[in-house]
């Protein structure tokens, strides 16, 4: 007996492979600008949840931009130290990585950004990642420091990606 309705867009269809979002739609036009703002940054701010960092992250997207990628874990000051402290060595050892509160201090993140760019050559950072993780936050205040031969973006929301509740 087979069940009448429609076929969810993330089942296997009868070749074995995953479905994806078809051209046209807004995740994929989402992902599309994202990639495209990817190719003309020098630098790639991944805002996590330090909640639950991995529920934040697109592997494929971090491989493509691995030269270019710097996590940034977000909230820490609601988890437990311990927690907070694994999740950064784990991070740290694929990318360069901060953990901070923005609400509290972003300093750590505005020094790189101002080391790196007395180095010469403009930055053009991109600051992305899902939604609710801090991504306004963290740009609103890199904006206000007003950091000579700096350019910082943000990205939409990863829409095709949803954190987990937990």
């Amino acid at each position: 007996i087979k069940k009448k309705g429609k076929k969810k867009l993330n089942k296997k269809n009868d070749t074995g492979k995953i479905s994806t979002a078809p051209i046209g739609t807004p995740d994929f036009l989402a992902y599309r600008k994202l990639t495209q703002l990817s190719q003309t940054s020098t630098h790639i701010f991944v805002v996590l949840d330090a909640r639950n960092p991995s529920s934040c992250r697109f592997s494929f997207y971090e491989e493509k931009n691995l030269q270019k990628l710097i996590f940034i874990i977000n909230k820490i000051d609601l988890v437990p130290r311990e927690i907070a402290v694994s999740w950064y060595n784990e991070l740290n050892s694929r990318a360069p990585t901060f953990a901070v509160c923005a609400d509290k201090s972003i300093q750590p993140i505005v020094n790189f950004i101002k080391k790196k760019a007395s180095e010469s050559t403009p930055l053009r950072v991109l600051i992305t990642g899902v939604g609710k993780t801090g991504k306004s936050v963290i740009t609103s205040k890199l904006l206000k420091e007003n950091i000579p031969n700096v350019d910082i973006q943000k990205s939409g929301s990863w829409t095709w990606l949803d954190p987990t509740s937990d």
